[in-house]
């Protein structure tokens, strides 16, 4: 056995920098009169630095705040931070509660970051939520869009709730923007006078409200470069269709997992209507929770990857109208991938045998309850390399072992090379299903445990190694790993 520790490869010079971004934001904290480090015979070691570093050490702090405060190092210092390319403004990070946020001072200070700017702005990110007017927030988005922002992020709402937003004309009419992320608290936005983002690659509407059945159309109409959309968390049940033709589309991504918190306030009935996509280079597609009634998709000969979970059962306890058909015709728009993501409700509405001829990678949840309908699922995929699975805590090993030989062999093909168990917490009924699944598979190459809780991992991995070493493998060369995964580093195990 051996273990591995593995991490994202970085150069020297970035590990340097990073080291001394701790150091210096550990020494600001400390005290406001910290001085740059020298050496023993004074020599300000960082400040003759060439400026492209003392940029780089800059850029790799993690607030706008932190930036600032590096103007009390030293003279070589005091203006360096306004030729960053990029802001992040925050009212969260001086916001411990209503009572001790200082609204007057915030607003000041954000207007003295943006008129210091002496140069143009990669990316500009502002989080101030209600506390100014849409006045106050359109003149701070004015002066981003003066020194040609190319990357926008705003987080804001109106003070009143049934307010409509109001984007400025500015930001309507701006040339530069490439990637625009907003962030409403279910308002509804209104652009008048939009005359198009003509170098626009990448839209974020989250928690916007869409009520006009054209508006996203027309929008997409004046964004001829857009590669990259996401509709998060929109209320769009209002909507009789929804249409996006969309030529240079390569990602969409249209999910409503999240919205729990909003449906108190509104009447909540689903997606919307119909769903219309015409997007022939788009490559990756997702629908989280509710779905559409309908779908009509055309020239999507180049999706690859398809990820569909939805929320909404078999049969509406409260309509009684059937969904399976509409899970049909989705099922027929994604044929084609390669790698799909899918719930067993997903499964479960699907006409068996179902044909899906280019499937490389396979990610489903495991459910006791429609064991059959799984079953039935994989021996349609023969040439499966990669399953990955979610075992629900009610499933059960028993309808595997009623598996006779033809249907062992038709699920565990020579092609499939590895088997992977997502959110693994060391559960026996996941253990029984990698057992059952090494005795069988004598193609495998790899079983994967992936584990998210990182003050679980080391003793779960070592624990989990230890019982699989003792499992029957009917292949001699498999290999069996315990992987975290976080979004900051990637730890793994070998058996």
């Amino acid at each position: 056995m051996t273990r591995r520790f593995e991490t994202k490869s970085s150069t020297s010079i970035n590990s340097q920098t990073t080291s001394f971004c701790i150091f210096s934001t550990r020494l600001m904290k400390k005290s406001k009169r910290t001085h740059a480090p020298k050496r023993e015979d004074g020599a300000d070691i960082i400040s003759k630095l060439p400026d492209h570093i003392l940029l780089l050490i800059l850029s790799l702090l993690p607030t706008t705040e932190e930036v600032i405060r590096t103007r009390i190092l030293s003279k070589r210092w005091r203006h360096l931070w306004t030729s960053i390319p990029s802001l992040d403004i925050d009212y969260s990070r001086r916001h411990k509660s209503p009572k001790t946020f200082k609204k007057n001072k915030f607003k000041k200070f954000v207007f003295w970051v943006l008129a210091n700017r002496s140069f143009d702005l990669d990316s500009f990110r502002l989080c101030c939520s209600n506390y100014y007017s849409m006045s106050t927030i359109a003149q701070w988005i004015n002066i981003a869009i003066t020194r040609n922002v190319k990357q926008l992020e705003l987080r804001f709402c109106p003070r009143k709730e049934s307010e409509d937003i109001e984007l400025p004309h500015s930001l309507m009419t701006c040339g530069s923007l490439e990637i625009l992320r907003l962030f409403l608290s279910t308002h509804r936005l209104s652009m008048p006078g939009f005359i198009g983002f003509p170098a626009l690659r990448v839209l974020e509407l989250n928690n916007v409200e869409l009520f006009h059945n054209d508006f996203l159309q027309d929008f997409l109409v004046n964004c001829p470069l857009l590669e990259d959309l996401s509709l998060i968390n929109c209320l769009l049940d209002k909507l009789i269709f929804l249409v996006i033709n969309c030529p240079k589309l390569k990602s969409l991504r249209v999910d409503n997992r999240n919205k729990g918190e909003y449906l108190n306030r509104f009447e909540y009935v689903g997606l919307c209507g119909l769903v219309m996509l015409f997007c022939p280079k788009l490559v990756f597609l997702e629908f989280g929770g509710h779905i559409a009634d309908k779908f009509f998709f055309q020239s999507l000969d180049s999706l690859k990857k398809a990820v569909i979970h939805s929320e909404d059962t078999l049969l509406d306890e409260f309509t009684f109208d059937p969904i399976g058909d509409t899970i049909r015709e989705l099922y027929a728009g994604i044929s084609h991938v390669e790698s799909l993501s899918i719930s067993h409700h997903f499964v479960q509405a699907l006409h068996l045998p179902v044909s899906l001829p280019n499937l490389k990678t396979l990610e489903i949840t495991i459910d006791a309850l429609i064991m059959d309908s799984i079953i039935e699922f994989l021996k349609c995929l023969p040439d499966l390399e990669s399953l990955h699975l979610i075992v629900e805590q009610r499933f059960f090993t028993s309808r595997f072992g009623d598996l006779d030989q033809e249907d062992r062999r038709r699920i565990l093909t020579c092609h499939l090379k590895k088997i992977e168990f997502l959110e693994f917490d060391g559960e026996n009924t996941k253990l029984e299903v990698a057992a059952f699944l090494l005795a069988h598979g004598d193609a495998m190459e790899e079983m994967v445990f992936s584990c998210s809780n990182e003050a679980k991992y080391h003793a779960l991995s070592m624990e989990t190694l230890k019982k699989v070493s003792n499992f029957h493998k009917a292949s001699s060369n498999v290999k069996v790993i315990t992987l975290l995964r976080t979004d900051a580093a990637r730890f793994s195990d070998n058996m």
